[in-house]
């Protein structure tokens, strides 16, 4: 096993329309009785253990900024990727678009489509 501390994300978003992650089952369904089905899929052999964000607004644009710290433990070896859900950018303006992907400060090889952050390890 091996331990990831930093997991950097910088990205940008349009403010507007709330910007989801998808894939997750709403809190509860039908009625309060109700416990959520979750089928969202799972990472095998990475387990997060913190995230944490940096956000910079502006009163001049309608833009936010965030950098994402991601903290990983690898419960498997061998794991060549990880995937991260953050939905892409929209026609309208929402969403938001990746700019750098760094492991300990070293810029590594990403792509972000149909709303998923694929690193290369």
């Amino acid at each position: 096993m091996r331990l990831i501390a930093l997991l950097g994300i910088a990205f940008v978003t349009a403010a507007g329309t709330p910007t989801t992650a998808t894939g997750h089952a709403d809190a509860l369904t039908e009625t309060a009785l109700t416990p959520p089905i979750d089928d969202y899929p799972r990472r095998i052999g990475v387990d997060v253990e913190a995230y944490r964000f940096e956000l910079t607004l502006s009163d001049d644009t309608d833009r936010i900024v965030a950098l994402s710290t991601t903290s990983l433990l690898f419960t498997a070896n061998g794991v060549a990727d990880f995937a991260l859900d953050l939905t892409g950018p929209r026609d309208d303006g929402t969403g938001m678009t990746v700019s750098t992907v760094s492991i300990g400060g070293a810029p590594v090889n990403y792509v972000h489509e149909n709303d998923v952050v694929t690193i290369s390890l």
